[in-house]
């Protein structure tokens, strides 16, 4: 996930393919709710970049074993 939103039902999804949802639909593809708006979700955002960054620290510390 590179690109975090909160739906209307308060569930996390992914932008894009949000919205390729919301283009057939206007329901929540969770809980059939409505979906009236989005908001990015920064916290998750920063959350998957700190894992990103994380993972590549790790596999640069860690020697390469044949």
């Amino acid at each position: 996930m590179s690109d975090p939103v909160v739906a209307t039902d308060g569930h996390s999804y992914e932008r894009r393919r949000l919205a390729a949802w919301l283009a057939r639909r206007r329901t929540s593809p969770l809980t059939g709710a409505p979906i009236d708006y989005v908001v990015p979700n920064h916290a998750l955002r920063a959350a998957i970049e700190d894992e990103k960054l994380a993972a590549r620290a790790a596999s640069i510390r860690s020697p390469i074993r044949s």
